[in-house]
């Protein structure tokens, strides 16, 4: 823990040293956004089947403890990529769909920026269309799409029983929430809290999960019909220990690793302050528009109400924030062993 610990802090200084420039450098890492240009297009433009297989939430390690099951369905070849910062759904997955860094997302699409402003309950309504948009631009407008999410068994049920249909398509893209849903609710009900009450757990957890699931039957129907799976996430999570007092506007969103708003303050040793968003390729919503986003296991609080939170969030598993485990996401080309 102490090791892990200590290569945070040194990744989070990495991260706040050089992100700002790769954003603007083409020579940077790969980061969400790139993962359909980069590994999905080549391989459409080689008329492969594929399917695009975004498990939310799902970190690297958690993806090292599937691989025993999957690898004597598919040659695996493991390439990385770094979430947008935050790294929070609303951003890194739109990011993943669209293609674009969250500035031109809601210069492109406003019902994406009116879908913030007024804090829509989903902030990611809009992949199928982005993710159409993205292949439209890179010229791909032949290919026949189908775009899939799954939050419920039943629903993934379905999907695994009419996959041989969908196989038609050039391109299945599937969203699956499990490991997001896993990691909101094991710190609300108990039950689960015993089940994951660390990181050895959540891996042991989502191991089981995938071995009984109907994934495993879908990704078996892709290994046997020759469908090229590009396997990633929008970003991990962290689990939390440290609380940070943040003082901010009633306005400012909710999120315990990153907020945005009005006069936020707090101290930069524990986050990352964002009082030209521009800068970070991040939308400027309202006036006075900052950010702030939490360094390795921070939390945000109030000050009115620090203890309320302290008890609630300590231990529990969240993102939006910069760590290794947010933020290092494996982009895995699974390709068939069959042939």
């Amino acid at each position: 823990d102490d090791q892990i610990k200590a290569c945070n802090k040194q990744f989070t200084k990495f991260i706040e040293k050089n992100y700002k420039i790769w954003i603007t450098d083409e020579r940077g890492p790969d980061f969400t956004k790139d993962i359909i240009s980069r590994y999905i297009q080549p391989l459409l433009k080689n008329d492969k089947k594929v399917c695009l297989l975004v498990l939310d939430c799902m970190r690297l390690d958690h993806f090292k403890a599937m691989v025993p099951i999957l690898e004597p369905l598919f040659n695996i070849n493991t390439n990385y990529c770094l979430s947008i910062l935050p790294s929070a759904t609303p951003y890194s997955r739109n990011a993943i769909f669209s293609g674009l860094f969250y500035d031109d997302i809601i210069r492109k699409y406003p019902e994406q920026k009116s879908d913030m402003i007024n804090n829509a309950e989903s902030l990611n309504r809009y992949e199928n269309q982005f993710l159409r948009d993205q292949l439209t631009r890179l010229g791909l407008t032949n290919k026949a799409i189908h775009y899939h999410k799954i939050w419920a068994v039943e629903e993934g049920n379905k999907f695994s029983n009419k996959i041989g249909d969908l196989a038609k398509q050039d391109i299945i893209a599937l969203v699956v929430n499990f490991v997001d849903i896993l990691m909101h609710k094991s710190s609300q009900m108990d039950v689960l809290k015993e089940m994951v009450p660390n990181e050895s757990g959540y891996r042991k957890a989502i191991k089981s999960w995938l071995e009984q699931s109907w994934l495993i039957k879908a990704l078996k129907f892709c290994s046997q019909n020759d469908i090229t799976v590009v396997m990633t996430s929008d970003h991990g999570s962290i689990r939390v220990q440290n609380s940070v007092m943040v003082s901010a506007d009633k306005s400012a969103s909710s999120g315990v690793r990153f907020k945005f708003g009005r006069n936020l303050n707090t101290n930069k040793k524990n986050a990352l302050i964002i009082k030209n968003p521009n800068n970070y390729r991040l939308p400027e919503i309202g006036p006075q528009p900052s950010y702030v986003i939490a360094k390795n296991d921070n939390y945000f609080v109030y000050p009115n109400d620090a203890h309320r939170y302290q008890n609630k969030i300590k231990d529990s598993f969240q993102h939006g924030g910069i760590s290794m485990e947010e933020l290092i996401i494996p982009v895995a080309i699974m390709k068939s062993r069959k042939k």
